[in-house]
């Protein structure tokens, strides 16, 4: 879904088809939402592994 969003907002940025600039509220919108999801990225799989391997699972999210 990241890559998706980080796809749109390249497609419409001023570098490809030029739609909308890069001060653009959806723009903005699109950047924000996929830049979001690849921060949190890391505490998803933090506790996911932690969940498969019977660990504390907030404990791993804070050490991640």
């Amino acid at each position: 879904m990241a890559g998706l969003l980080k796809l749109i907002a390249a497609l419409i940025g001023p570098s490809m088809l030029g739609i909308v600039g890069d001060t653009s509220d959806i723009y903005r919108l699109f950047n924000f939402a996929g830049d979001a999801a690849f921060y949190f990225f890391p505490i998803l799989i933090g506790y996911s592994g932690a969940s498969y391997f019977h660990d504390h699972d907030y404990l791993d999210n804070v050490l991640c």
